[in-house]
């Protein structure tokens, strides 16, 4: 069963080829503020991350094994959560 957030996610990514806060923006729109994501939820939401660096992918795969291989995504995800999220 897809959760409400993912088919929001899902039809953000339809309207157009989207990434990070922009399809946050995008759900909040679609759902007339019904649903409002953080970035955790939005990465829970989805399968498979790629990460990017200067147009180059540097790395792929869940959320928690990004945050375990302490990469660049793991800086990242520790910044904008304040070390206060969990993976």
């Amino acid at each position: 069963m897809i959760r409400e957030p993912t088919l929001f996610v899902l039809a953000a990514l339809a309207r157009a080829p989207l990434h990070g806060y922009a399809i946050i923006r995008s759900v909040t729109e679609l759902s007339d503020g019904r649903v409002a994501l953080r970035a955790g939820t939005l990465y829970a939401a989805l399968d498979r991350l790629v990460v990017l660096d200067a147009g180059r992918v540097v790395a792929s795969g869940s959320h928690a094994e990004l945050v375990a291989r302490d990469g660049l995504y793991a800086r990242l995800w520790a910044r904008q959560s304040g070390g206060f999220i969990g993976v």
